[in-house]
């Protein structure tokens, strides 16, 4: 097994990271991007953080 990652693991990062590039890319990227930062604004809301950071949504133009 060592081997084989030796030999492969930097081919698998690269086709990991360009895969995760593509789905971001697309709309249901958008959604989990949405659905992770819902998820951190009801955590942050509930644990009773006084001061806690604020989002940003960016949009980017065609």
């Amino acid at each position: 097994m060592k081997a084989f990652l030796e030999e492969y693991g930097i081919i698998i990062i690269v086709a990991i990271i360009a895969l995760l590039m593509v789905v971001l890319a697309t709309p249901l990227g958008q959604y989990i991007g949405t659905a992770i930062a819902g998820t951190v604004t009801d955590f942050i809301n509930e644990s009773g953080i006084t001061n806690p950071p604020t989002w940003t949504n960016y949009v980017a133009e065609n």
